[in-house]
């Protein structure tokens, strides 16, 4: 028995109305909530950060000011609704923001932002977010890798009669990231005789770790080489967002 619901002040509530549908077994996989983090705005009736475009508020209360410097994105800002797409456009307007703000002068010094919250940035300009990954072993994708694999997809897409074939497996990914040179131009990888795979990272997360090896052995049972889509074995999920610092 279902019940038809309603938005009202941004949470379903319900209508009195009663859907029974006829079934042999039924599955509950409901109850996502976000957590507050220590000096961050939280709202634990929506279970979300309050927000406006994407940058952080002093509160929920119409008319709160935001907090500068400090943004967030998917569903810490927006609650758990939408699909990737969403996340998409979502993660894009907390870009401009960041952007705006940036070209405006108005982001905080990393000792005063908000709060008293930290970035860990040295406050010499751009060149202080790659040297504080370095530091941490981190070597993140930027947009030229990120256009690779993209390329790669749409390629691999209108192979199968669709716009993209998403590459889901995480060493794939970063391998074709990693490519450069006029061997991708038109989203074609590299021969991979040449061009080997990186090893796997696991992450430290358990969630994630745990989807990575789902996406490994999807991979293998589809005897994955980099450039074969596998997507058909498992389609893209959306997740959580983050608050980006």
């Amino acid at each position: 028995v279902f019940e038809r619901t309603r938005v009202e002040g941004g949470r379903a509530v319900g209508t009195g109305e009663h859907v029974r549908l006829p079934c042999g077994y039924v599955f509950r996989s409901v109850g996502y909530v976000a957590f507050a983090l220590p000096g961050v705005p939280f709202d634990p009736k929506l279970s979300r950060v309050p927000s406006a475009h994407g940058r952080v508020l002093h509160s929920a209360e119409e008319g709160a000011l935001s907090l500068p410097g400090l943004y967030c994105a998917g569903w810490f800002k927006r609650g758990p609704s939408g699909v990737i797409l969403t996340n998409i456009a979502d993660a894009a307007e907390t870009a401009s923001a960041v952007l705006a703000d940036h070209a405006a002068s108005t982001l905080p010094s990393p000792e005063g932002s908000a709060e008293g919250l930290n970035c860990g940035l040295d406050g010499e300009g751009p060149d202080s977010l790659p040297a504080l990954f370095a530091t941490r072993g981190i070597s993140p994708v930027g947009f030229e890798g990120w256009a690779r694999i993209d390329a790669h997809e749409r390629k691999a897409g209108a192979e199968a009669g669709k716009r993209l074939a998403k590459v889901v497996a995480l060493d794939e990914m970063l391998w074709l990231a990693a490519q450069t040179g006029p061997a991708l131009s038109d989203g074609t990888a590299p021969s991979p005789a040449t061009s080997p795979a990186p090893a796997q990272k696991w992450s430290k997360n358990p969630a994630i770790r745990r989807r990575q090896k789902k996406n490994v052995k999807l991979a293998a049972a589809a005897d994955y080489i980099p450039g074969t889509d596998v997507t058909s074995a498992q389609p893209g999920t959306g997740g959580p967002g983050s608050t980006l610092r």
